[in-house]
């Protein structure tokens, strides 16, 4: 079930074997960070998911803090023998990640089935 936040966000959280995917919905700004930060630390921390997919596609606004966090727990999972990938194959989406240089480190896949068979290609799963 989606989180809901202010009606302008939601976090939706799927989870199969220790893959875990984040869909993210609608306006992602300051005042949604604490929740962001949880999902993350929940999927990452307790449900101890070494694969997370985030789907940003139906994301209206990105706030830098966002950007930063996907870049974190990317870093973290990166050195622990994990993964984390972006999908989107929305450029306005996108745009905020770009411009932090994270489209060049991230991987960025079009859809999750896209995403799924990256990671089961490199071994993830």
């Amino acid at each position: 079930m989606p989180q809901r936040l202010k009606d302008r966000f939601s976090i939706e959280f799927h989870l199969a074997k220790d893959i875990g995917v984040m869909v993210l919905n609608g306006e992602l700004d300051n005042s949604q960070q604490t929740a962001l930060k949880e999902a993350f630390e929940d999927a990452v921390t307790n449900k101890k998911c070494k694969v997370v997919i985030v789907d940003i596609s139906h994301i209206t606004y990105m706030a830098s803090f966002a950007v930063a966090a996907v870049g974190f727990y990317f870093k973290e999972l990166n050195e622990h023998g994990g993964f984390l990938g972006v999908v989107t194959e929305n450029s306005h989406a996108l745009k905020p990640f770009r411009l932090a240089g994270l489209t060049e480190i991230i991987p960025i896949f079009d859809s999750i089935k896209e995403a799924l068979s990256a990671i089961k290609t490199q071994g993830f799963c």
